[in-house]
């Protein structure tokens, strides 16, 4: 479950767990009917023997039709269209994979004989409840993102479910998800939750999303003990909590909330990215209460008060040996060099007696 650094920057940025663009068809916007195709039709044609069929953005689709004969279809993407209602699939058995997403669809319906699906994207829609899944007992991955979901339902047969992606809802509860024990990836930022609850089955979990809420407390996820990735940006946290059985953490993300403490991470030996921009860490010493996370290779710490100090990379080089970044700057060997040399110029100078010092400032001058 690699994820690529740019990717994790991406999702940084952002303070949501998605990064695609506004529909083709807003919601204040009405396709234009003189415009828009049939699936089917001449303008998106498809042949008895597609195994794939993929017409996105351009062409303004406001209906699923003509796949009857598709009966070898494993793959649908019709994203950025103006689809209203999921239909015309009930020949298509074999399908493993749908992308629908950016379309006006206000109801997940139309899909129970599909049993074979595994991948389903309805993100960037209209709908309100999660329904009609029951059948889709082999779905791995399920997109639900940026939709007006106001709660957790209608998953509690999806047991080989690895991946739900919630974020950019209305959901104000964590609830229903305690029979998905096979879930790795859970995507819940943007939401409106408070606190943490309701997850403690999901051991399996590797990456956990909570960005953009309203959470108080890091709590509740004691039992998830595989999470190598968690993400809590923009919240309510005061304090770094809870993180203590988490030792198979490597990436962290803690930035815009008002934690003043680097204090908590004692037992997190595997980080290697530490997000804490946007935060009140002030005193130069907390530096020294995380130096025992000796894998750190990209650590943010820009506004706060810290990084406000002289020499504050410095001392973040000098703690952390294996350390390729800070803030947006990646450390170059030829600055770490440079560092190297002025401790050690710093060293010596230290060790030599004042009169030899005053030698050595001088050619040091000259030079």
């Amino acid at each position: 479950m690699e994820e690529s650094k740019e990717a994790k920057r991406k999702m940084r940025k952002s303070g949501k767990d998605s990064g695609k663009n506004s529909p083709v068809c807003s919601d204040e916007e009405e396709p234009n009917l003189s415009k828009v195709s049939i699936l089917g039709d001449e303008n998106c044609p498809v042949l008895p023997e597609d195994t794939e069929v993929d017409y996105c953005m351009i062409y303004n689709i406001s209906k699923i039709a003509g796949l009857e004969k598709c009966t070898n279809l494993s793959r649908l993407s019709l994203r950025k269209n103006c689809i209203k209602k999921i239909e015309g699939l009930d020949n298509n058995l074999q399908l493993r994979e749908i992308e629908l997403y950016d379309n006006l669809i206000p109801k997940i319906e139309n899909l129970t004989y599909l049993t074979n699906l595994k991948v389903l994207d309805l993100s960037f829609n209209k709908i309100k409840v999660i329904e009609g899944l029951d059948t889709l007992i082999n779905l791995k991955k399920l997109f639900l993102s940026s939709n007006r979901i106001k709660e957790i339902k209608g998953l509690e047969k999806l047991s080989n479910l690895t991946m739900l992606e919630l974020g950019d809802n209305k959901i104000h509860d964590m609830k229903n998800l305690e029979k998905l024990l096979s879930l790795q990836q859970l995507f819940l930022g943007a939401n409106r939750f408070k606190e943490i609850r309701g997850l403690e089955t999901l051991t399996q979990l590797r990456l956990l999303s909570l960005q953009a809420n309203f959470i108080k407390r890091i709590q509740g996820i004691e039992k998830l003990t595989k999470l190598e990735e968690l993400y809590v940006s923009q919240n309510e946290l005061e304090t770094i909590e809870g993180l203590s059985t988490l030792t198979e953490l490597q990436t962290l993300d803690l930035a815009k909330n008002k934690i003043k403490c680097l204090q908590g991470l004692e037992n997190n030996l595997k980080l290697e990215e530490l997000w804490m921009n946007d935060n009140e860490i002030e005193k130069a010493e907390e530096i020294d209460r995380i130096s025992i996370l000796k894998k750190i290779k990209t650590i943010y710490l820009e506004w706060n008060p810290i990084a406000k100090h002289e020499d504050y990379k410095k001392k973040l080089l000098e703690t952390f040996s294996n350390l390729e970044q800070v803030d947006a700057e990646l450390m170059k060997n030829e600055y770490k060099v440079k560092f190297k040399n002025d401790a050690k110029m710093s060293n010596m100078k230290q060790e030599i007696p004042i009169e030899a010092q005053k030698m050595l400032d001088k050619v040091i001058k000259k030079n």
